[in-house]
């Protein structure tokens, strides 16, 4: 039987987020809307320590918490398999998708936890500009987390302009894609 959430914060499991995204998608494709997915990459300070299963559990578990705080009932988040996040934010433009992403990355930041402080970015792909597909959206958010980086941004969206030898590297694909960002 398949499971439906994760066990440890009860946000939805990997199958089922990735079948409500492409039934988003396909809606959204059909009604002409926009969405986003967001990126949440996760670092712990210098002073971090390695957290137990009971530590780390109980970390997810909050984060989980503030996630569902800052988003609206129809949106998705899952937790991946590396312990980043991702967020699928429906009838959303640019700025509201930025605006949101700012928002969950001041609520992380506070976040107090006893493995030490814990640093979010947060990248940002738009649909359809930056990709029509689960997969382009989330290789681009995956990337602008590092555009963001570079630039020294914790929230960024995803620049399709600049190509890198770095971009390439990565498996970013140089495919042309509409960038006039209504």
């Amino acid at each position: 039987m398949a499971n439906y959430a994760d066990l440890v914060t009860y946000l939805t499991a990997s199958l089922l987020f990735e079948e409500k995204m492409e039934v988003s998608l396909s809606i959204a494709q059909r009604e002409g809307w926009h969405g986003a997915l967001l990126y949440i990459e996760l670092s712990f300070g210098a002073g971090a320590k390695a957290p137990t299963s009971v530590e780390g559990e109980r970390f997810f578990e909050q984060l989980a918490v503030r996630l569902k705080e800052e988003t609206r009932s129809g949106d998705l988040i899952l937790k991946t398999e590396k312990g980043d996040f991702l967020l699928w934010l429906q009838h959303v433009d640019a700025e509201k998708a930025l605006q949101i992403g700012k928002r969950i990355h001041t609520s992380l930041e506070h976040l107090i936890e006893p493995l030490g402080q814990v640093r979010s970015s947060i990248g940002i792909a738009l649909y359809p500009y930056d990709g029509k597909t689960r997969e382009q959206l989330e290789q681009r958010a995956f990337y602008a987390v590092h555009q963001g980086r570079v630039r020294g941004h914790a929230v960024h969206i995803y620049d399709p302009i600049a190509q890198s030898p770095a971009e390439l590297e990565l498996g970013i694909s140089d495919e042309p894609i509409d960038t006039s960002r209504g």
